[in-house]
């Protein structure tokens, strides 16, 4: 009974003061509408109908600071709470008060702000990274704007934050975040960065120059956090107010640069990875990236540390994971379910393991799928055909290779086989500016080496681009094109291994070497045996002199099992002939000596019995096999 009671009594009193506010309101006592409406906030503060009358109350009365700061406290009770996003409607309540540039009539240019900083206080603490903070703090006292730039999950923001932190006793009018992500219209951009300063519409003075004229005499960091998807926006006011104050300092995360004339951009690296061998727990505790996991783990799991055991598991979960801070934490957080061992045999299917992150987080950072699907929509069409094809290239590749097999040659066939014609079409001449947009948005890596610039995908992304390859229906087609590259390279590549080019052919296929394995690995998938036979015919000298031998004569003898010799006597010849002198040069004399007798009975029974000479001898086989 007693409970029934204070339910009642509580539901009176809401009653009571929603009749209280839309009275007060009606009247147009605002400022008491307001006090009423904030203690039905306090009564039930999951209900979004009451902090939205309260975003509107405020907009009446002109104060658009307190109305942003209602509005973000929604976000996050409801984030913390249900584990879900506002409404459409509170969403639009908010945008409407930062849209309402006449209703706010002067009262002074600023609100005066009692602290010096709006940053959050972290939870969860800020793990390695000191060199990285102790570059972006230099940069950051020479560098009017500062773009922080990375892939999704990368820890873009928390760098900045930290940064930030550090230098909040340097800066005289403090550092001020404004949190871009959960702005839907471009146009906001100002009305955010204002709101945040508590800077007011004027009658006779635009926004812009408010704005300005508020920050002309100040000593602050502006935090533009998000800035990806309304990078125009981003790039005119960040210029804009530079070039209003001297004295003021942007530092800005995006996925891709703003591209102002004083920027300067940092790429934020991945967390370090553990040296190749090392085992013992403590010396992998000095990698960044194993004690993130760690770390995260034992918050999830108390009893958990990194042992003997586990350590060879946790080592290859962080560099499955290539060290981005997102996707490690996400790992950690299923520490709760799966041993460390688990987890790494699951990764083939990341993105369906890598889920289930904070509520509190933002939506984008709950599971590494939505971190990456926040880049790929912010791509073109032409972006993202492009995106999705570099996944058929395998350990990296080169400018000419993309030109040859990623665009728009011929047409794309889709999985029955029929012609299924792209809906963003691009041509050789397009790809170097669609690739050069893809790396200034952190989807693909550019290397730099000796002769030619290389390119690469992160493992985690290149997973993502290539599930979208698959939805696309495009892999058959790219997979056969690709290996026609490179069977047509690893053939120039067997002419000039005879020549004085020999050492930069030879290391001109060393870097192609994952490509050339997915295009041999693909013949034998099609079950085109011959395909694969011809291509690993054409890399003999490239497995004999590089010491690839046992690679050589696997890819050899696979292709050998799968080929009839139907109409291929001459392929099968010169197959066991090569497959002999690879194992002739490991040893294995008498299985040489047969395969080499196999290749000759062939060639005679095609009435070529000098057509095919080989750099040792029979009888020279014959001795060495009878030793």
């Amino acid at each position: 009974m007693g409970t029934r009671r204070t339910g009642t009594s509580c539901a009176g009193l809401q009653e009571a003061l929603e009749q209280l506010t839309d009275l007060l309101k009606d009247e147009r006592s605002y400022r008491s509408a307001i006090s009423y409406a904030k203690r039905l906030v306090l009564q039930d503060p999951l209900r979004e109908e009451y902090h939205r009358q309260l975003i509107r109350l405020y907009a009446l009365v002109r104060d658009k600071a307190s109305a942003v700061r209602v509005y973000q406290t929604c976000v996050q009770v409801l984030r913390r709470e249900l584990g879900v996003a506002v409404s459409p409607a509170t969403r639009q309540a908010y945008e409407q008060v930062l849209k309402s540039v006449e209703a706010f009539e002067p009262s002074g240019r600023a609100v005066v702000q009692p602290r010096k900083d709006n940053l959050p206080t972290q939870l969860t603490s800020f793990i390695g990274r000191e060199r990285q903070v102790e570059e972006v703090m230099k940069q950051l006292q020479n560098a009017r704007l500062l773009t922080l730039t990375g892939s999704g999950g990368s820890g873009k923001t928390r760098l900045g934050l930290r940064v930030a932190a550090d230098r909040l006793s340097e800066m005289k009018d403090g550092i001020w975040l404004v949190e871009l992500a959960s702005l839907s219209d471009s146009a906001l951009v100002l009305d955010a960065i204002a709101a945040v300063l508590g800077v007011r519409e004027e009658r006779d003075l635009p926004l812009l120059q408010a704005l300005m004229d508020y920050l002309q005499p100040k000593q602050l960091l502006l935090i533009l956090d998000n800035c990806e998807h309304l990078l125009p926006d981003c790039a005119r006011l960040a210029d804009s107010l530079l070039r209003s104050n001297p004295s003021l300092r942007i530092l800005a995360t995006s996925r891709e640069r703003l591209n102002v004339p004083s920027e300067v951009v940092w790429q934020v690296p991945s967390l370090n990875l553990p040296n190749l061998g090392a085992s013992v727990p403590a010396e992998l505790m000095k990698s960044e990236a194993i004690h993130l996991f760690v770390e995260r783990a034992a918050s999830v799991m108390q009893t958990f540390s990194l042992n003997q055991t586990n350590a060879a598991s946790v080592v290859q979960i962080c560099r499955r994971l290539d060290g981005i801070p997102l996707a490690i934490e996400l790992a950690a957080a299923r520490i709760r379910m799966f041993t460390p061992q688990e987890i790494a045999t699951r990764l083939d299917d990341t993105f369906g393991l890598l889920t289930g992150g904070s509520t509190v987080a933002p939506s984008r950072h709950q599971t590494l799928s939505a971190a990456i699907d926040w880049s790929y929509v912010l791509l073109t069409p032409k972006e993202q055909t492009l995106f999705r094809r570099l996944t058929v290239f395998a350990g990296g590749f080169s400018l000419h290779a993309v030109e040859k097999v990623a665009p728009d040659l011929d047409p794309i066939v889709s999985k029955d086989g029929s012609a299924a014609s792209s809906s963003e079409e691009f041509y050789p001449e397009n790809v170097l500016e669609i690739l050069s947009n893809l790396i200034d948005k952190s989807l693909v890596l550019a290397e730099g080496h000796e002769r030619v610039v290389r390119y690469s995908m992160l493992n985690t992304i290149r997973q993502y681009a290539h599930e979208k390859l698959h939805e696309a229906g495009e892999r058959r087609a790219l997979r056969h094109r690709h290996f026609h590259f490179f069977r047509d390279l690893a053939e120039e590549a067997a002419q000039k291994l005879r020549g004085p080019e020999q050492i930069r052919w030879l290391n001109h296929l060393e870097s192609e070497l994952g490509n050339l394995r997915a295009a041999l690995g693909w013949a034998l998938e099609q079950e085109d045996a011959e395909l694969g036979l011809r291509l690993a015919l054409l890399l003999e000298g490239f497995w004999s002199r590089r010491e690839r031998l046992s690679e050589g004569r696997e890819w050899i003898e696979g292709a050998l099992s799968f080929a009839k010799e139907d109409g291929r006597m001459l392929l099968h010849a010169k197959g066991r002939n090569s497959l002999a002198w690879l194992i002739y040069q490991q040893g294995d004399y008498a299985t040489s000596l047969r395969l080499a007798q196999e290749s000759q009975k062939l060639l005679s029974e095609l009435g070529r019995h000098r057509g095919h000479r080989r750099r040792t001898s029979l009888s020279g086989v014959d001795r060495l096999a009878s030793e």
